[in-house]
């Protein structure tokens, strides 16, 4: 497993170093099961049943777990461009473009309050063990950010909301609910045209330092804006 290429591209990718051509990653096998539970869901492009959770990716780079970015398009293999939040949702099927600068820095904000201290210990457990609720609360969050303005999930709250019960609500909106004080963690995301985007937390694995040298100092900059791991 090769953590630091997939790290590499992804800090290329969160740090807009503009000498870099797209970099992709090709995603072999989507496992949507393991970490998510079946929820309903209620908004403007999708009504109904779905697994709600953290998607474990399969890449030529090894492993990562992504978040489900758009509403419309379902999670497949291919070819993904590694790019930043706010070039998501891209896809053909999109009615309504990428989402704001706004949008973008709160699921980053987001990602500070609740993916490190709540999320990470979840899917570092195997998937019997991790909680499921938090998960879902997390993937639940990350919709309700791009695609409503209310920070709530409860139902009938807004333009998108859970139409089932359980204790993933209070989880995404106590953390919706902290967003105003977070800093801005560093997340990319993963675009393609025809099926679903994801946004993958960017890890700078130790040595840092090391990393950052071969990557090029205008990543530091970024990188102080918000928390990375």
């Amino acid at each position: 497993m090769n953590k630091n290429v997939i790290a590499s591209l992804l800090l290329a990718a969160v740090g807009a170093v503009p000498c870099l051509a797209a970099e992709t990653l090709t995603i072999s096998n989507v496992n949507y099961a393991d970490y998510s539970k079946i929820i309903g869901i209620q908004s403007d492009l999708y009504t109904g049943l779905a697994y709600v959770g953290a998607l474990k990716l399969t890449t030529e780079q090894g492993d990562l777990f992504g978040f489900c970015i758009d509403l419309y398009d379902h999670s497949n293999t291919g070819v993904f461009e590694v790019s930043t939040l706010e070039n998501a949702p891209r896809s053909t099927n999109n009615p309504n473009g990428p989402m704001t600068a706004a949008k973008a820095d709160n699921i980053r904000r987001l990602y500070d309050v609740a993916y490190y201290d709540y999320v990470l210990p979840e899917l570092e457990k195997t998937p019997s063990a991790a909680n499921k609720d938090i998960t879902a609360a997390f993937q639940l969050s990350v919709w309700n950010l791009i695609f409503d303005n209310d920070l709530s999930i409860s139902n009938g709250a807004g333009s998108f909301y859970t139409t089932s019960s359980g204790a993933f609500i209070t989880y995404a909106n106590t953390w919706m609910g902290q967003l105003a004080d977070a800093e801005l963690a560093s997340v990319g995301a993963l675009l393609n045209d025809q099926y679903q985007d994801y946004a993958i937390a960017v890890p700078v694995p130790a040595p840092g330092a090391l990393l950052l040298s071969s990557m090029g100092m205008v990543l530091v900059g970024y990188l102080r804006r918000g928390r990375t791991v």
